[in-house]
């Protein structure tokens, strides 16, 4: 854990960073003064997210979590309809929130910790994906596959004569395995 802030803070600070391939909204729940826990919501290409369009995620997400803290930083600018929604939505859930867009100081300084954490969380997944794509292709070069394949699936079944019968499947979707589907 890492001291940011006053003993008494109960603060979300939020960061986004976007760009071609992919966004990534960064959140550091600070509890007491410390960065108690963070999450990273990566957005593909096809979801790529803006100050505009980032609203509904951030008032989905504090419905789901059900806990609101005192104020709620963001180190990017919301326009004003999506800043009246998110206060509502606040508001809604019998929070007295304050929702804060520093512009300097100490604040900004941690809304810029954010904000280089959110891009480090999306350059790795980029580095990931072209992995990931250039491990599909090589397969496909391989195997002499007209298309690289998005989902494939392998099979693996046992048995000791006619009895215990046991079958497996293992699916990866874009190079990556999806134990959901197992």
């Amino acid at each position: 854990q890492k001291a940011v802030n006053s003993p008494d803070a109960d603060q979300d600070v939020f960061a986004l960073y976007t760009e071609e391939r992919c966004s990534c909204l960064s959140v550091f729940y600070i509890r007491m003064g410390f960065v108690a826990d963070s999450e990273h919501f990566i957005f593909s290409s096809e979801q790529i997210c803006d100050s505009e369009t980032i609203t509904p995620f951030i008032c989905d997400l504090y419905n789901r979590r059900g806990y609101i803290p005192k104020e709620v930083v963001s180190g990017f600018q919301l326009p004003g309809d999506s800043r009246d929604t998110l206060l509502n939505d606040l508001a809604d859930n019998n929070s007295k929130t304050r929702l804060l867009f520093p512009e300097r100081g100490d604040m900004r300084k941690l809304c810029d910790m954010v904000y280089e954490n959110a891009k480090n969380h999306a350059v790795s997944y980029i580095a990931e994906s072209d992995r990931d794509n250039k491990m599909l292709f090589r397969l496909a070069e391989i195997l002499a596959l007209e298309v690289v394949p998005d989902r494939i699936e392998a099979y693996d079944i046992s048995n000791m004569g006619n009895d215990a019968i046991v079958a497996g499947m293992v699916v990866a979707e874009n190079g990556k395995f999806r134990k959901s589907q197992y």
